[in-house]
């Protein structure tokens, strides 16, 4: 499908639907089998369109796959850091609170390998920042904000093998799923779960684990 929505983009005249395949087939799908390379440029064109047509949410949320296809295809950190630093500003100037939740994953990760933390899969700075955080957090009773964040403490765990994080994580997150069962990114969530629970069962080998990876994926 990713394949035929580029067929079809290069047969239309309009520009208003192309970013938005665009975003979709390379940020979404294709990626699976394209060089991540190939992904990257295809995704920066997309933005581009997307900035033309006035699409910001479409060209924020580009920002975000372009910078995840160049973080994991080897690209300079310092390069992604500042696409992710210019994304990020759009999305803040014009309230994309999806994009900017987006785009703070791979902003995380990629600063973190660059030497803003001493643990790579800690939120927000140091450790202890990070525990105030949490806790002001917990206390405040914003369940879906806490739960947002718990889901990004999980994937950078996941990402830097922090073990102990991601059974942590991935057994509260695993409680809290209903919380966020209408939103379009609930499959993005049980996948991340998913791929948790295999990790936890590929290295402790227990029943539980397997059967929440099975659950979940």
């Amino acid at each position: 499908f990713g394949r035929l929505a580029m067929q079809i983009n290069a047969l239309t005249e309009g520009k208003e639907g192309v970013a938005r395949s665009i975003l979709y087939a390379y940020g979404m799908a294709m990626h699976w089998k394209t060089p991540l390379q190939e992904c990257t440029e295809s995704l920066i064109e997309g933005s581009r369109v997307a900035e033309e047509v006035g699409d910001i949410m479409v060209e924020c949320c580009s920002g975000e796959s372009i910078c995840a296809t160049a973080f994991y295809s080897g690209r300079p950190l310092t390069w992604v850091d500042d696409e992710l630093m210019r994304y990020t500003e759009k999305a803040k100037a014009y309230q994309q609170v999806v994009a900017e939740q987006m785009l703070l994953p791979p902003t995380l990760m990629a600063g973190n390998l660059m030497g803003k933390v001493h643990d790579p899969a800690v939120l927000y700075g140091e450790p202890e920042r990070e525990k105030e955080f949490l806790r002001a957090l917990r206390s405040s009773g914003n369940n879906l904000e806490i739960h947002v964040v718990l889901h990004l403490k999980m994937i950078l765990a996941y990402h830097f093998e922090t073990w102990a994080t991601i059974e942590e994580m991935v057994k509260e997150l695993d409680t809290k799923t209903t919380m966020v069962a209408g939103h379009y990114t609930f499959y993005f969530e049980q996948f991340y779960i998913g791929m948790c629970y295999c990790a936890l069962f590929k290295r402790e080998m227990k029943s539980s684990y397997g059967k929440g990876a099975k659950r979940a994926l």
